[in-house]
């Protein structure tokens, strides 16, 4: 008799937690849109800002030079080397 009553909760507690979730799951959508409409980037005003650089700001960490040889040809265009 214990055993049955305890099967009867138990089913009277997953039907109260999933209609829990469903509430849930219904709350986080309709604040997922409220969110997504509130920071929509399209609407966003954007503020045009100019920034002048000074000599003193600017530091050259590297200086390279890269070479990349071609083959030319009398009787069509240049053909990379590495092919």
């Amino acid at each position: 008799m214990k055993e049955s009553q305890d099967v009867t909760r138990a089913a009277e507690n997953v039907e109260a937690l999933k209609e829990q979730l469903a509430a849930l799951e219904g709350q986080f959508q309709s604040e997922t849109e409220a969110v997504g409409t509130k920071l929509d980037s399209s609407t966003e005003i954007l503020e045009t800002l100019t920034l002048w650089p000074k000599k003193t700001n600017i530091s050259v960490r590297l200086v390279a030079l890269a070479w990349a040889p071609y083959w030319e040809t009398a009787d069509g265009p240049a053909t990379p080397a590495w092919e």
